[in-house]
């Protein structure tokens, strides 16, 4: 059992680190490719090292009550395919920029992230993908 627990930590770093890494470059090719607005130096190199640095942790920290729930549904159900983790990752993204907006962000970002910007369930579902791949992989908390 601890041997599972370790493991399903490990694949959920990897999740929220594949996750972060999506939503980095796309938001530093939006960046990159949006108009000019003048003479000052393009802020997307910046994104990449604002991202990891704060995405990480807030990602990691958000997303785990659906992460949870993810493992607990699909060990209950006998659900071991990548296809429900991918799907899963969306939701689960959906549900950490709303928990945010619970702790207290702002409503007008959260809404921009939720309705305006692709690249949260993107990350979303990246990150259930990898997890579903290696959960499927070493069999865990997954019955078969």
């Amino acid at each position: 059992m601890t041997a599972n627990i370790t493991l399903a930590a490990i694949g959920y770093v990897g999740a929220v680190f594949v996750s972060t890494n999506v939503c980095a470059v796309i938001m530093t090719v939006q960046e990159a490719l949006a108009p000019s607005t003048g003479s000052a130096p393009p802020e997307f190199f910046y994104y990449p090292v604002i991202l990891l640095a704060v995405g990480m942790p807030l990602t990691g920290a958000t997303a785990w009550p659906g992460f949870v729930l993810t493992l607990l549904v699909g060990a209950r159900h006998g659900i071991d395919h990548p296809a429900y983790f991918l799907v899963a990752g969306i939701a689960t993204a959906i549900f950490a920029v709303a928990l945010c907006g619970l702790l207290g962000a702002e409503r007008e970002i959260m809404a921009n992230l939720l309705f305006q910007n692709f690249f949260v369930y993107a990350g979303g579902a990246a990150g259930g993908l990898v997890y579903g791949l290696y959960a499927r992989k070493l069999s865990v908390f997954l019955p078969r």
